[in-house]
């Protein structure tokens, strides 16, 4: 687990500016990508059923 976590920082560095601006005191917020990715479910699956609802009804 440590080493994919591990990987993926060092594919996606902290730019060095950041490190100045902020006196190297970097927070993460671990969540955040897991809510694009819930966001992105839940707008996929509510269009998803708005097809169903205009089209699949509609032909049968």
């Amino acid at each position: 687990m440590k080493k994919r976590l591990g990987k993926k920082t060092r594919l996606r560095p902290i730019p060095h500016w950041i490190q100045l601006r902020t006196n190297s005191t970097i927070r993460c917020n671990t969540k955040h990508r897991h809510w694009c990715h819930l966001k992105l479910g839940f707008l996929c699956k509510t269009v998803r059923f708005f097809f169903w609802l205009v089209f699949d009804r509609s032909i049968r």
